[in-house]
């Protein structure tokens, strides 16, 4: 069957045993809006079927469901009271249909769509939760809230729709945005203790070195000296030995190595005639005190 809303005209397809044949009260999931929504085979019968010939006034033997109430907003105005007579007609024909119900072979119900079925669950709980907070509100408030301002019926719908999806309330969502962006500001006690820890660190000097830390950092300084010059020696040493092979692969040091080379020849000449005017003067030296 078909449900349209009388408030925004959104139509709905739904299974035709979702609504007993009673009737029931559903809810515009676009709007908000609730109506009472009677089943598929509820017939309601011409306004001249009810009068006959001679315009006398018949009533029906049966109805499967009263008339349908106005639309009265329990928070506005209180439920006026029935006349007795009509009261009393209302009580016998629901009494009649509830008899009828009963006696009727229950029919085999079809399998409703899991999602339909979970829909319609949630807005009956949802109903009912409403209206016991307003039978609550109507016991412990006998002016109705008449002094109250209502609130925005398209933001009600709007919490009402997200709490059907499963979604967050918008308040507790901006809520929980407020307490994420205030855990992203630094701790200022975190960031002071930091910088204490810091200028204590600045202020704290050096331990003096030990004699035996003193004199073995001088030995390793020593022995890193002694091998550098060592290298130097050896580098030298090599380039005067290798100085042909050195001109032959490398032609363009030809001329500073033949310097080098000269140079070195020349050192070793006067180093020769150093140790021997030493040698000689050790040598006469040592004769005049053997004399």
């Amino acid at each position: 069957m078909r449900l349209t809303c009388p408030n925004c005209g959104a139509q709905y397809e739904v299974s035709d045993d979702i609504i007993p044949e009673t009737g029931r009260d559903v809810q515009c999931s676009n709007c908000g809006h609730t109506w009472f929504q009677n089943s598929a085979g509820y017939d309601v019968e011409p306004d001249d079927a009810i009068f006959d010939a001679d315009g006398d006034e018949t009533v029906p033997e049966m109805a499967l469901a009263p008339p349908e109430p106005p639309q009265v907003d329990p928070e506005l105005r209180e439920p006026e009271e029935p006349e007795p007579d009509l009261q009393s007609f209302v009580e016998e024909v629901n009494e009649e249909v509830q008899e009828e119900v009963a006696a009727a072979p229950e029919r085999a119900r079809q399998e409703i769509d899991p999602k339909v079925a979970d829909i319609l669950q949630q807005e009956a709980s949802y109903e009912a939760k409403l209206r016991a907070a307003e039978a609550d509100a109507i016991e412990s408030q006998p002016d109705l809230g008449l002094d109250d301002i209502p609130e925005d019926p398209k933001a009600e719908a709007e919490r009402r729709m997200a709490r059907l999806r499963g979604e967050p309330d918008p308040a507790v969502a901006a809520a929980a945005t407020t307490g994420a962006r205030r855990e992203l500001l630094p701790d200022i006690e975190e960031i002071n203790s930091t910088l204490r820890s810091t200028s204590d660190r600045d202020d704290i000097q050096p331990n003096p070195l030990t004699p035996q830390a003193e004199a073995k950092k001088r030995r390793s300084g020593f022995r890193m000296g002694f091998g550098f010059m060592m290298i130097l020696a050896a580098l030298a040493v090599a380039a005067y030995l290798y100085a042909p092979q050195i001109i032959e692969a490398v032609p363009a040091t030809k001329e500073p190595m033949t310097m080098y080379v000269d140079w070195v020849n020349q050192a070793r000449v006067l180093l020769d005639a150093q140790t021997t005017n030493l040698l000689d003067r050790l040598n006469d030296a040592t004769g005049s005190d053997g004399s």
